[in-house]
C-alpha cells in the first residue's frame, strides 16, 4: 500500500525551553490525514511560563498561553485522547521524534513513526548530516510556516524521489530509523568524550528512538 495512502497523524509540539524533562508544551498540535492530504487539525495550548526567548522561537506569547491555555496534566490527557482514541494512531509522522514524545511524557510509545529529519538523513546517502528545520524545508522546496503540512509534504518529496520508502511497511521505514538514529546518537557520544571540556555530556545522549 503507498505510504502516503495509509491513515497517518501528525503531531508538533512547541514548548517554552529546549529540555524535554523540563520544558512545558506551549501548544501542541494534532493534524489527522486521509489520502494524502490533512483532513482533520486539532490546536491543544498549554498554561506554561513563556519567555521571551521561547516566543521568539515559536511566536506563542505568553499572555496567550495565560489567558487560554490548559494545565499540563490535562493538555496530555487531551493529547492521549486524540491519538489513541479519536484518531487511533497506528502511524505517527513529527520531526526530531525522541524530544517530541518525551515533552509530552511518553517513555513507551506504540504506533510506528515517521520522523522527517531522520528519513531525510537516510536519503542523504553516505555521511548522512542532520539539517536544521528550516534548511530542511529548503531542501526539500516546502515553506516552514505550516509546520504540520511541511511534515507532510517532506514525506511526499521524499516518497516521489525514493519508490522503495512510498511501497515500504511502515514496521520497516520504523525499524531503519531506529538504526540511524542509534548510528548517528553513538557518533555523537564518540565525539563529545574525545572533547576533553565536554566529556561530561555523554551521559545526556540518548541513543535509543523514538523514545
Amino acid at each position: 500500500m503507498d505510504l502516503l495512502m495509509r491513515p497517518i497523524t501528525v503531531l508538533h509540539v512547541e514548548t517554552n525551553g529546549v529540555d524535554p524533562e523540563r520544558a512545558d508544551a506551549t501548544r501542541v498540535t494534532v493534524c489527522d490525514v486521509d489520502g494524502g492530504e490533512i483532513v482533520g487539525r486539532w490546536i491543544i495550548d498549554g498554561l506554561a511560563d513563556t519567555t521571551a526567548d521561547s516566543t521568539r522561537i515559536n511566536g506563542t506569547p505568553g499572555s496567550w498561553s495565560a489567558r487560554f491555555g490548559v494545565e499540563q496534566m490535562t493538555l496530555r490527557h487531551d493529547v492521549d485522547r486524540l491519538l489513541f482514541t479519536e484518531l487511533d494512531t497506528q502511524l505517527l509522522l513529527c520531526n526530531n521524534a525522541p524530544w517530541t514524545l518525551r515533552v509530552l511524557g511518553y517513555s513507551v510509545f506504540e504506533p510506528f513513526v515517521l520522523d522527517v529529519s531522520v528519513l531525510d538523513q537516510i536519503s542523504q546517502g553516505a555521511r548522512p548530516r542532520a539539517r536544521t528545520w528550516h534548511a530542511l524545508c529548503t531542501a526539500h522546496g516546502v515553506r516552514s510556516t505550516d509546520v504540520c503540512a511541511s511534515y507532510l509534504e517532506i514525506l511526499r518529496t521524499l516518497c516521489v524521489h525514493n519508490d522503495d520508502l512510498r511501497t515500504v511497511e511502515p514496521s520497516t521505514v520504523h525499524t531503519v530509523q531506529q538504526g540511524v538514529f542509534r548510528a548517528r546518537a553513538e557518533d555523537y557520544r564518540s565525539w563529545l568524550a574525545r572533547t576533553p571540556d565536554r566529556a561530561h555530556e555523554v551521559e545526556g545522549v540518548r541513543t535509543t528512538w523514538p523514545v
